[in-house]
């Protein structure tokens, strides 16, 4: 088994998960991805004036080099407590096999660390592989079992804007 560090977000890992977070961007074919900014991230992760970090991140280290970063953040669910959200997960080529179970068992050490309820996260329906993961490790459509569906407004729909 190959040596993997995964590993809290520290501010001296800065530009690679910028960097890594473009080729997420690359590798899911978004057109015209907004990307954060280091600036952006270091705020948002780092603020000292914040009483608690909008979201976290998992980085995941070989040889030296980020390889990969799993984002999450927390919510609360009126039926389950607090929940966590797993929201980015990326892994660059050649390291996804063996470091995907090891980052996913790290979150929900995570999850059970800060006694959660319950994960919840989205997955593309055309995504056979990911899916399948997903629920060989026990989780499960909540689209077909509990008949939940996921809805989005974009910035510009605001009412605002």
């Amino acid at each position: 088994m190959t040596d993997y560090l995964i590993r809290e977000f520290r501010e001296s890992d800065l530009a690679s998960l910028v960097q890594l977070i473009q080729d997420n961007a690359k590798h899911l074919n978004l057109q015209s991805p907004i990307i954060p900014t280091s600036e952006q991230l270091k705020q948002d992760l780092l603020d000292p004036s914040a009483t608690q970090s909008k979201f976290h991140v998992l980085v995941c280290e070989f040889e030296g080099s980020l390889v990969g970063y799993a984002l999450y953040h927390f919510g609360f669910s009126t039926f389950d407590g607090r929940t966590m959200y797993p929201k980015e997960f990326y892994l660059a080529d050649g390291h996804k096999e063996e470091l995907r179970p090891l980052l996913l068992k790290r979150q929900m050490q995570i999850a059970e660390e800060m006694k959660c309820g319950r994960t919840e996260w989205l997955s593309q329906a055309g995504w056979v592989g990911s899916n399948e993961f997903w629920i060989n490790s026990g989780g499960f459509d909540s689209t077909v079992e509990e008949n939940w569906h996921q809805y989005r407004l974009n910035a510009d729909k605001f009412p605002g804007n």
